[in-house]
């Protein structure tokens, strides 16, 4: 889990390459099951009810066994999706400062066009361009109030700020090995 741009999408296909475990991506579930975008079903329908279907999501999926799932950065704002990850899930939070998750987010055509405006109507709806200093100023604003819900909500913390999946996968490594030698599992 982490923040938009933080690498989660990346990080978890590059753990099932390695691991040969099955990748799920719960936005492009819901966008598939769905038939919209997931600004779309925020448009349409509002956050609220997105966040409904974000939660059957999650509780069907972490029912199954040996899965990478990919959740969408806001996944940790409810209570109910925090324990159902907490209960049936090994929680990796993919920390990244803003800088970086701004420059992320600026360079990928997806996160702009396919996904809700970050914090609201008001920078949405305005003429100011989706430029480097709206986008970081949005995320930092996000990544303050989610940060404890990240910290606690996690059993791994991974610095994301480098690029590669590499990088990410090695840290993670050290960090089940310790677990595991530590006999810390979920």
């Amino acid at each position: 889990m982490g923040m938009r741009g933080s690498g989660k999408t990346t990080l978890a296909k590059a753990i099932c390459r390695k691991w040969d475990l099955p990748f799920l991506d719960g936005d492009a579930i819901l966008e598939s099951r769905l038939c919209m975008s997931i600004r779309d079903m925020f448009e349409k329908h509002g956050e609220e009810w997105f966040r409904d279907r974000e939660m059957e999501c999650l509780e069907e999926i972490t029912k199954s066994e040996s899965w990478v799932f990919a959740t969408g950065g806001g996944v940790i704002i409810r209570e109910n999706n925090r324990e159902c990850l907490k209960k049936r899930a090994l929680v990796v939070w993919l920390d990244a400062t803003p800088d970086i998750l701004a420059t992320r987010v600026t360079g990928d055509s997806r996160s702009t066009s396919g996904r809700p405006p970050l914090v609201g109507k008001v920078l949405q709806d305005s003429d100011q361009a989706r430029t480097y200093e709206v986008v970081h100023l949005e995320l930092a604003t996000i990544l303050k109030d989610r940060l404890n819900l990240y910290r606690n909500g996690s059993q791994i913390r991974l610095n994301a700020n480098q690029d590669s999946s590499e990088q990410l996968l090695e840290q993670l490594e050290k960090k089940l090995e310790k677990r595991i030698l530590q006999k810390e599992w979920v």
